[in-house]
This record gives C-alpha cells, sequence and structure tokens, in this order.
C-alpha cells in the first residue's frame, strides 16, 4: 500500500488563486468507493472571481458526487468535474464573465493512483532521475465554466514509493530545476505530490522528503530526434497528439471531451473518446489522441416548449374563466334559438349546464391531445438517448485499446440510463445487456445462473460459515452460529436435509468438544469411517458420518503444543499429514498421519523466519506448498517438508494489455477459499460483497471471475456471501446465512 501527500505551494500563481481540498467521504457511499480517496485542486482567477470558501464548497460537492457514483474511477471523475463545470458557469454568467476554472483531481485506490486534468494545467511527474510532463495542447482545453462542453485528460500512474509530481501552469519547471540542482523544486509554483509507502491514505504534509533529481536533457518520442533547450529555457514542443515523455514512467491516458447534451438533459458521460497514439514502439503507452470529431447535427427533440406552453395556457384559462362564463352566457342565449327548433330538449337545459359543456368539451379534446402527446414526447426522447448509447457502442466495438474501450463503453451505459428515465424498452433492454456483456469480457467475468439449493433455506437460525463437498456430492455446512455441522444429501432432484445427521459439540466418549471451527471432507478409506472431520478451537478433532445405516461420532484430542492452545483457527491437510494454525499463539503446527489418524506429537514448521498469523483466518494446502489467507485479503506461501520457508506477501499475478502485473493484494477482501484437487489444482476465493469466486492458479495468476447472471436464474440476496465450495461435480453453491443456492461451473 502507498500514501499520496500533498505539499501544498503558494496560494496563488501567475494570478491565479490556488485552491485544494481533501473531500471527506460521506456516510453513504457507492459500492467500491469505500477503499479509495479523492483530493481535488482548482485554479482560479484573482479580483471577481469566487471567494476561498465558496470555491472549497464546490470541491467538497463535486468530491461527494464522486464518492456516490457507481462505475469506474474515470466515469466517477466526469460527474465531479460535470457539477464543477454547472457551478463555475452559473457563476460566471452570473457575474458577467468569462474567465475559466482549471482543476486536476488525485484518486488513490490501494496502490493505484488515478489523475483528472481540465484546462491547460501541467503535471510533472518525476521517478527517481526521470521525468514526464502530462501535457498536450489538443487535449488540455481551456477549463471550466466557459461553456457546456469541456474536456477532460484522464491517467493511471503506476507510481512507486518516493515517485513525485508537480501541477503548475509553468512548462518551464524541469529546465529550471536542471539549472538549479536540489533547491530547484523549492521555487516551483504549484503544488506537489509524493507518493510515499502508506495504508491507502491521502494527508497534507509542509515539504517533501527529499528533492526530485532530473537530468538536463530531455528524452522525446522516438523520431522526432534529440531534443535541445530554447532561450526560455524549456524544450520545444512535440508533434500534435503525442505525449511530451522524458524518462520510463509508466503511464496510461485517455481523453474525453465533453459535448453539450440534449435538450432538457444534463449526461454524465459524453460517447466521444480519443484514440491513443503510440510514439515510435515504445513498450510504454503514450497519452491518448483524440480522433477527428465528425460534425453531427445535434438530434432536435421534438416538443422542447411544451411545458413552458402548458404553463402559459393553464395561466390563461384561470384568468380568464371568470369572462368565459359571462360572455357564454349571452353568447349561447343569442345562438342557439336560431339553429334549434323551439320545442328541442336542448332549449329546456339550464344556461349553467349549457356553460359547463361549452367548457367541457373543449377541455376532454385538449386532455386526450396533450396525454398523446406528453406520450410520444416521452418516447422520442428514449429513442434519441437510445440511438445515441449505440453510436458510442459501435464506437467501443471498434476500439483495439482496452482502456479506451472501457470508457466508451461506460459511456454507452450511461446514455441508456438516460434513456430509461423516459421508459425502458426491449431495445433498451438488449443494449444494456451487450454492454455489460462486453464490459464481462474485459473484466475476464464469467456469469452463471444460479438457482435455489434448497427451498427455504437449511434453518431460519443458521449461519452458514464453511461448507465442505464430498466425492459423493453430500454437503457438510458448518453453522457457525451454533459450532455444529449439517449434511445436506444429493438427490436425483437436488439436495435434502439430512435429519438424522447428528455431529455436534458437547460430550463424545470421556471429552467435553467445544463448537467446532472448521471441518475437512474425508476420502471413503480412512481409519475412523467417517465423511467428515471437524475441530473445535482446544485440538480436540471430531469424525462424523455413516457406516452402512449406523452413526460414526468419534472425538480424538490432539496432543498439544509445548506453549498450550491459543485457539484453533483452521487446519488443512498436506500429503497425509495434519497441518493446524493457531493464531492467537502465532503458530504453525503439523502432525504426521496414518489413515487420518493424527496420535503423534505435533512438529513446530516455523524455523529462523517466523511470519505474523495473528489476522490468519484459513490455510489451505497442496504438495509442499501452506497458502494462508488473511483478513485484509492477501496471501501468504510456506514451503519445505522441514522448517518452512515464507513468502510473505504472496502476490497475485495479473495479465492487463499484455503484461504481467504482481501485487501484494487486490482491491477486494477475501474472506473464504477452497483449493481443487487434480488434475485441474486451482485456488478459488470468495469476494462476498459482488459476490463473486475469483479463480486462480496455485501461482495466483487469475484465470477468471464467476459473477451471478444479470437476467437469468434465481435473484440473490442483497448482502454478503458467507461461505462457499466447489463440488467435485464443477458446481459452485454460495451461501447467504441459511440460503443456499447452486450454479454450475463451465
Amino acid at each position: 500500500m502507498v500514501d499520496l501527500v500533498v505539499i501544498p505551494g503558494s496560494q496563488a500563481e501567475n494570478g491565479m488563486q490556488v485552491v485544494h481540498h481533501l473531500v471527506k467521504p460521506p456516510r453513504r457511499v457507492e459500492r467500491g468507493r469505500e477503499r479509495e480517496q479523492i483530493w481535488l485542486a482548482l485554479w482560479a482567477s484573482k479580483g471577481r472571481q469566487a471567494e476561498e470558501a465558496l470555491l472549497k464548497t464546490w470541491l467538497d460537492q463535486a468530491g461527494a458526487r464522486y464518492y456516490q457514483t457507481r462505475g469506474s474511477v474515470s466515469l466517477a471523475l466526469r460527474q465531479a468535474f460535470e457539477y464543477l463545470n454547472q457551478q463555475a458557469l452559473a457563476h460566471n454568467q452570473a457575474h458577467g464573465l468569462s474567465t475559466p476554472f482549471l482543476v486536476v483531481a488525485a484518486v488513490l485506490r490501494g496502490e493505484q493512483i488515478y489523475l483528472a486534468f481540465c484546462g491547460p494545467l501541467h503535471a510533472w511527474l518525476f521517478s527517481g532521475r526521470d521525468a514526464t510532463d502530462l501535457f498536450s495542447p489538443e487535449l488540455a482545453g481551456r477549463g471550466l465554466g466557459i461553456g457546456r462542453a469541456w474536456t477532460m485528460r484522464f491517467y493511471h500512474w503506476a507510481a512507486q514509493p518516493h515517485s513525485r509530481g508537480l501541477f503548475s501552469l509553468s512548462a518551464t519547471f524541469p529546465s529550471a530545476l536542471a539549472e538549479t540542482g536540489h533547491e530547484g523544486w523549492k521555487e516551483a509554483q504549484g503544488i506537489w505530490i509524493e507518493v510515499v509507502a502508506g495504508d491507502g491514505q491521502i494527508r497534507y504534509a509542509e515539504k517533501a522528503s527529499a528533492p526530485p533529481e532530473v537530468t538536463s536533457e530531455v528524452a522525446q518520442p522516438a523520431g522526432l530526434g534529440k531534443a535541445t533547450q530554447t532561450a526560455q529555457g524549456r524544450p520545444p514542443s512535440v508533434r500534435t497528439g503525442e505525449a511530451r515523455v522524458l524518462g520510463g514512467d509508466h503511464l496510461s491516458a485517455t481523453a474525453t471531451r465533453m459535448r453539450p447534451p440534449l435538450p432538457e438533459e444534463t449526461p454524465s458521460a459524453s460517447p466521444a473518446v480519443a484514440q491513443t497514439a503510440r510514439a515510435g514502439g515504445s513498450s510504454a503507452p503514450s497519452r491518448a489522441e483524440p480522433t477527428a470529431p465528425r460534425k453531427q447535427r445535434q438530434p432536435s427533440v421534438p416538443f422542447a416548449g411544451v411545458g413552458r406552453a402548458l404553463a402559459g395556457g393553464v395561466w390563461g384559462i384561470g384568468q380568464g374563466l371568470e369572462k368565459l362564463n359571462q360572455h357564454l352566457r349571452r353568447f349561447l342565449g343569442k345562438v342557439l334559438p336560431r339553429f334549434l327548433p323551439t320545442d328541442s330538449a336542448l332549449m329546456r337545459v339550464s344556461p349553467g349546464t349549457l356553460v359547463f359543456l361549452a367548457i367541457a368539451i373543449p377541455l376532454m379534446v385538449v386532455t386526450v391531445a396533450l396525454v398523446v402527446y406528453w406520450r410520444q414526447g416521452r418516447l422520442e426522447q428514449h429513442r434519441l438517448y437510445l440511438q445515441q448509447a449505440q453510436q458510442v457502442v459501435n464506437q467501443a466495438l471498434g476500439q483495439s485499446d482496452p482502456a479506451l474501450k472501457r470508457v466508451n463503453l461506460e459511456a454507452a451505459l450511461t446514455w441508456v440510463e438516460k434513456a430509461d428515465q423516459y421508459g425502458q424498452s426491449a431495445d433498451s433492454k438488449a443494449l444494456r445487456m451487450s454492454i455489460y456483456q462486453n464490459l464481462d469480457a474485459l473484466d475476464g467475468i464469467r456469469r452463471l445462473v444460479f438457482q435455489p439449493l434448497l427451498p427455504g433455506g437449511v434453518g431460519g437460525n443458521v449461519q452458514v460459515g464453511k461448507m465442505v463437498a464430498t466425492s459423493s456430492e453430500d454437503l457438510y455446512v458448518l453453522d457457525r452460529g451454533q459450532g455444529i455441522i449439517l449434511r445436506l444429501v444429493a438427490t436425483q432432484s437436488g439436495y435434502a436435509l439430512d435429519t438424522q445427521f447428528a455431529c455436534r459439540p458437547g460430550q463424545i466418549g470421556s471429552l467435553i468438544v467445544g463448537p467446532f471451527v472448521d471441518l475437512l471432507a474425508l476420502p471413503a478409506s480412512n481409519f475412523h469411517n467417517a465423511q467428515v472431520m471437524a475441530i473445535d478451537a482446544n485440538g480436540n478433532l471430531v469424525y462424523c458420518g455413516f457406516k452402512g445405516n449406523q452413526p460414526v461420532l468419534d472425538a480424538v484430542a490432539l496432543q498439544p503444543p509445548d506453549q498450550g492452545w491459543g485457539g484453533v483457527k483452521s487446519i488443512t491437510v498436506r500429503q497425509g499429514n495434519l497441518v493446524v494454525l493457531d493464531a492467537m499463539q502465532n503458530g504453525l503446527y503439523e502432525y504426521r498421519g496414518s489413515q487420518w489418524d493424527f496420535v503423534d506429537q505435533p512438529k513446530a514448521l516455523f524455523g529462523a523466519q517466523v511470519i505474523p498469523l495473528a489476522n490468519a483466518v484459513a490455510l489451505a494446502a497442496f504438495q509442499d506448498d501452506i497458502f494462508i489467507l488473511y483478513e485484509d485479503g492477501h496471501v501468504s506461501r510456506c514451503s519445505g517438508l522441514g522448517k518452512v520457508e515464507c513468502q510473505d506477501p504472496f502476490p497475485f499475478r495479473l495479465s492487463q494489455d499484455g503484461q504481467v502485473l504482481e501485487v501484494a493484494r487486490l482491491n477486494v477482501t477475501f474472506t473464504d477459499w477452497t483449493l481443487t484437487p487434480p488434475p485441474d489444482p486451482a485456488l478459488y476465493l470468495l469476494d462476498p460483497s459482488s459476490p463473486s469466486v475469483y479463480y486462480f492458479s496455485l501461482m495466483l495468476s487469475l484465470q477468471q471471475q464467476y459473477r451471478p447472471s444479470l437476467v437469468e436464474g434465481e435473484r440473490l440476496p442483497e448482502r454478503p456471501a458467507t461461505a462457499f465450495t466447489i463440488t467435485p461435480g464443477r458446481n459452485l453453491v454460495l451461501a447467504f446465512d441459511n440460503l443456499l443456492y447452486l450454479a454450475t461451473l463451465p
């Protein structure tokens, strides 16, 4: 994990006041945003511009919009920038101004840093003696508050500790730094940021720990030749659309040009997304270059003045009803006798009734016309937004860069949501599903169809915390609330709860057994003729099952280690030997076994190297390797038949854009796992909040994600999953306390 430290500079730069704000997350945030922090800074012209307190209020509200937006970081940042543009535009119009507001945002998510800019701001990023200027005149834009159209530049900064950055209006900083050495950074105007080892926080500091170092030579993209210093002390500008790269910092970038929304709405995302340009075949992605925008005729929205016309009409009716009543009485009294015979029944109707009919009939006609008019208007709005969404999807499918494809798909999803505000249709549902499928393909997600395993669940008070499956597909479920084990028998029509099965704590033989904390499925051949083995916190093993029609219930106390038991947390079996985790004593012990009977003294597995186990929650083993899962979601691996050697953390390996990235932990918290046996040994980890199951190789290389289908099958409970398992028949079982659901794996 890293921290992002902000070192504020002066309150003004080049005649503009600088206001910055670290946004405190609101009490309620969208799912996934709780692990993120956002910091915003704004450059505003002095004089008749807004006061600093007002600007900080804008930034705080923009940050709130970020935390309340579901989806990717870039999508949430666009919502925040859209809010700032609305405030800045309203302020400029109210004061007769046309001055821009320049904005920069930094988002920290675990070890990932995302930057976004609007306006001609420079961002100098330093890593060692290398530097990168994130600026391009074609993508910078004018800033916010000028009009409804604006441009955002978005970057992913793969920074390491001791990397630094400077946000500034100045384009001459690296030259000044190179000429003045270590003292140059003190004179640079703007805002410094520094990446340090930490726990995923953005915080303020007064100064950097050490000045960055750069060389006086400035490298350019291939094909441009060696850069030279001008009289003003900065290198000549590069070709249009190419990033100015002064080193090897790994950056990926996109730029989004926001177009004016359709009438009566303010879209939260734009379909116009720039393309990526590669500089001379370099392995590091360069800045994204926008495609030449096609001049499209904005679809005219009919019925745009319906609201104003209705308001005026209602006011006019209210003002004229009194006069209309008087005129109608006189008019009908004079005109009707000329057209109707004297003995007509209509002539015998009272004048009041005639006045009512004269008013009611036109109003009914107008009401029917307005209903038809309004319905057709909503259908037209729906059609136009859906048409815009389809255009953006087509752009996304033509993209070869995965990052830009994702941005376009998320923008298309926003247009579909706008269309659905005017009513859903079969076309909108189909397009939404197509977008989800393409996003899933980018994320390596496979959707599964879940069905209830047992109608009504396994009992109202059961809290399923662990599950295992035997070779017969039977399930054994650990109830964390009571510390007992339940048996679910596989039948031809599904599963049934075995009410005759008894495997619970208490006195078993001469032993007093406490609530069970973990369990393992046993092979068919074992010394105790049992199907499942459980353990309590005091190291008592309990064997449960059936031998023919006779129940099996046996208990054996493990030999305790020299310092006794602190509290057994988890067990696993490695090459026939039992491995026990005692988190409270920070102990990892192994018992030599024979046919799943463990009577020998324990062997401590830690030697000179001891890793912390206080937050360890589960064990898994394969051949010589022992895997340890922790509360924060990271994994350790310990190997060796004698004293083990451990790698903590054992990194996850992710494939991204053709490269393999190693990270200590993902942006999810795993709570349970299972290791499937050969011929395809693998680790499956549960993210309870999604809910999703991650499929990893034994080297922790991510292969696939499994998530519930969005349209088929049973709708899963909207609460975290509590346990899962994978049966020998390739069925995935998810538990939500007492409710269990089953899906077939591919």
